[in-house]
């Protein structure tokens, strides 16, 4: 073999093994197999042209020289095949059949006439083919497919969004001119006698195309440098094994048990094949978690993110899932979440994993903030266009907390906060599917945070709430307590005109002792009897306002809690003619709970029972043990509530009642809040609520506490 025929070999050997893995990588795809179909039309040439500069017979070299110019013919219409179904062309497809049939004519003219290669030069270096008059049209055949694929690519180049795609577009330029390099070997044909370079251009597109699909997954390649490291590890780890153990044993095993060297080697291989495995696995998991990104359905991500945040309402907990989920999902190095604080006015640090420094907080007023008020898109530092845009400020922010990725988070056109994601572990640029994919991150993400928000904001105002509710009931029941306090007062104000009056008029002057106490101590009784009447009420109403600092668990009565609430309404009831009937079985057991929580809960209930029946209704309270539960059920005769509603009752904020600005005294306002801290309370107390009405008959509500809340 000629030294001058060892560049072409090299060169068709690894244009076939790369044609191969491409193939291999996705069999299906036809970008994949045009491009393999290229690599083959370029192997069949190069080896031809190994042989032929192998060879000094005359004899061989005009077969030899029309067999590899049988395969240059379609190296052209291979490759615009290859780039059409790259963009996806499919408006090409004629000019590529078009290109295909002139090539399959060329042939033809090729081996039926003299008029395409004419004969043959005999160089330094071995044979060549000599050009005959056709020869000039293959090349501006050749030369006008160049120019269409280039000018496609470039199109496509402007028009795409994607920095993945942009980044593949620019390489597959760049290896096409480096391919058009080699059209040099053409003058060559024409009798300039130079050894023919164009094995180094192609080589040169090889190189570019492999390292577009290890840097930017050109056609959607990522295992072929994996499996290559993964493989290389493997078989160096087993060589050495191989290698130590066959040294262990020929030095020890063999010397002191008389072992022969093939018992030795058999020995070797057994090792190694039972650590094959354990090693693959182990480079693999390595390769996986520090190298390259696993890929993943976007579906897969975005409903395990949904899963993940879907039913988490605790602030902290929900900034610290969110991360972790897209961390694990995209291998991501670092990841930063901003949160609007309480004021509004300011951004600030909620979450984060991965990174050394950055600013605290970001003034709303503030151009970083601005920006993302102004621009509700997701940044894409890895798109050199978007990062050259930036204003100098945001993009130093951003690079000072390794982020290459920010999402503005939106609720109802208000910016909440600001998700930051940093590079993959596998230095991996996002695909254009992830980033398509980040504005329903971002909308999942937006929504988990608010609901964290205001649920963190009702559960810290809990008490707040309802101690305006039950302000608010002690308000609309004025007139109940007026005449709880009224009647005593006008007892002992009637007791003392009655002895101030007989004084005066000297009605005790001719009584004796037995007579005076007779006739006064009786009135004294009435006024003491009263004072400690007013003073009941009076302290109810004041243990009723009071407003607690922290639960407080005791033995609580929850007959004589109802009856608290009831005392509050009794003037209200007999004002609108509400009857209320009472009905307990015997064995009602001591609650453990807070007993202040309770008299929320049912003065909640008993008050929305009132506002049920306008006028002539009746008001049912039972209690009684079923099972391992204690039921408690309030019953109105009321108008019902519509079955679409049913599941919104206990929403925070959702109301039936007047919320307008209606000037009505006797309107019967609400705040959407009464039933919502009603289900609190309960489930805080380890109880539930249920409820069950009918449209024109009534509503009943059912508050269950299970056998562990009872003291026994």
């Amino acid at each position: 073999m000629s030294i001058y025929s060892l560049p072409p070999l090299v060169s068709a050997v690894l244009f076939f093994l790369f044609g191969v893995f491409v193939w291999a990588r996705n069999k299906k795809s036809a970008a994949n197999q045009s491009f393999a179909l290229a690599c083959l039309t370029t192997f069949c040439w190069q080896i031809s042209w190994a042989f032929l500069f192998s060879h000094q017979t005359h004899q061989f070299a005009l077969p030899l020289v029309k067999i590899g110019y049988s395969f240059i013919i379609f190296i052209p219409p291979t490759l615009y095949h290859f780039f059409a179904d790259y963009l996806k062309a499919s408006q090409e497809r004629k000019f590529v059949i078009a290109a295909y049939l002139f090539s399959g004519i060329m042939l033809l003219f090729l081996w039926a006439s003299p008029f395409f290669i004419v004969h043959y030069y005999s160089f330094f270096w071995g044979f060549y083919p000599k050009a005959g008059p056709l020869h000039w049209i293959y090349l501006l055949a050749l030369l006008a497919q160049v120019i269409r694929v280039y000018f496609l690519l470039q199109k496509d180049l402007k028009t795409t969004r994607s920095p993945r795609r942009k980044n593949q577009s620019r390489y597959l330029i760049a290896a096409l001119m480096a391919y058009t390099f080699a059209a040099s070997d053409f003058l060559v044909n024409y009798g300039t006698e130079f050894y023919p370079m164009g094995f180094i251009a192609i080589l040169v597109t090889l190189g570019l195309i492999a390292y577009a699909i290890a840097r930017f997954h050109l056609l959607d390649i990522e295992l072929v440098i994996k499996r290559t490291l993964v493989f290389t590890g493997l078989f160096g780890v087993i060589i050495g094994v191989v290698t130590g153990v066959t040294t262990i044993a020929q030095s020890i095993v063999g010397r002191y048990f008389g072992f022969s060297e093939m018992v030795v080697r058999i020995l070797s291989v057994l090792v190694a094949m039972v650590l094959f495995d354990p090693v693959r696995k182990f480079l693999v998991r390595i390769t996986d978690r520090y190298l390259f990104q696993k890929k993943e359905d976007v579906r897969i991500i975005l409903n395990r993110l949904s899963q993940n945040i879907i039913t988490i309402l605790d602030m902290a907990k929900v900034g610290t899932t969110i991360l972790e989920t897209l961390k694990d999902s995209l291998r991501l190095v670092s990841g930063v979440i901003l949160i609007q604080s309480a004021d509004g006015k300011t951004y600030e640090v909620m979450d984060s994993f991965g990174i050394q420094k950055g600013h605290d907080q970001f003034s709303k007023d503030g151009l970083f903030i601005r920006h993302f008020l102004e621009a509700d898109k997701v940044l894409n530092l890895e798109d050199p266009e978007q990062k050259e845009s930036l204003p100098a400020v945001i993009r130093g922010s951003l690079e000072l907390w390794g982020a290459v990725i920010c999402i503005p988070l939106f609720i109802h056109h208000e910016l909440i906060g600001l998700l930051m994601l940093g590079k993959k572990k596998s230095d991996q640029d996002f695909s254009e599917e992830e980033i398509n994919c980040f504005p329903a991150v971002a909308g999942q993400v937006a929504i988990a945070l608010s609901n964290a928000r205001l649920y963190e904001t009702l559960k810290k105002s809990q008490i707040d709430f309802a101690q305006q509710a039950k302000m608010a009931a002690i308000g609309t029941l004025s007139a109940g307590i007026s005449h709880e306090i009224k009647n005593p007062l006008n007892h002992i104000r009637v007791g003392a005109a009655m002895l101030k009056l007989n004084r005066k008029h000297g009605v005790y002057k001719d009584y004796n002792k037995e007579q005076f106490e007779e006739e006064v101590f009786p009135l004294l009784d009435t006024i003491e009897e009263n004072v400690m009447r007013a003073n009941s009420v009076i302290e109810r109403l004041a243990g009723f306002a009071k407003k607690p600092k922290e639960i407080r668990v005791e033995p609580v009565d929850i007959r004589k809690v109802l009856e608290t609430g009831l005392s509050f309404l009794e003037n209200e009831f007999r004002q609108h003619n509400i009857h209320i009937e009472r009905n307990f079985t015997p064995n009602i057991p001591v609650l453990q709970a807070d007993r202040y929580m309770l008299e929320d809960v049912f003065l909640n209930l008993l008050v929305n029972a009132r506002h049920a029946i306008e006028q002539d209704g009746k008001i049912s309270i039972e209690g009684n043990v079923r099972g391992d539960e204690l039921i408690i059920a309030i019953r109105d005769s009321g108008k019902g509530i519509l079955k679409e509603n049913l599941e919104k009752i206990f929403d925070p904020f959702f109301t039936t009642k007047d919320v307008t600005r209606n000037t009505d005294k006797n309107v019967i306002r609400g705040s959407g809040l009464g039933l919502f801290i009603v289900r609190e309370c309960i489930q805080r107390m380890g109880g539930r609520i249920e409820v069950e009405s009918e449209v024109g008959k009534g509503t009943s509500f059912f508050v269950i506490f299970p056998s562990r809340t009872w003291i026994k």
